[in-house]
Parts: C-alpha cells; sequence; structure tokens
C-alpha cells in the first residue's frame, strides 16, 4: 500500500495522504470470467466488482 501513499507537503514529511478509496483508486477489486463449452455450445459470465 506504500504506492497509495502520497507526500502532499514536502515540508510536512509526517502528513501522509492516503489515496485507498478515493475516485481513481478503489479499495477492493474483483473480476471474474466463467466459460462453459459443450459440443458446439459456448457459454460465457463475466463480472467486475469495483469498490
Amino acid at each position: 500500500m506504500n504506492e497509495l501513499e502520497e507526500y502532499a507537503f514536502q515540508d510536512r514529511p509526517d502528513e501522509i495522504n492516503v489515496e485507498v478509496g478515493e475516485v481513481g483508486d478503489p479499495e477492493y477489486q474483483l473480476r471474474t470470467i466463467i466459460d462453459y463449452r459443450l459440443d458446439e455450445w459456448n457459454f460465457n459470465y463475466t463480472s467486475r466488482f469495483i469498490d
């Protein structure tokens, strides 16, 4: 998680702005892909969750 820490003010390095959960830096991400093939049939399902 150190890559999401931003030191906005160089003269105050003790104040860290953690960007986790902000717009563009979600806290949780999940992507699911399910494929099923039967003879000439192909079924697939894709889902995506971002919080």
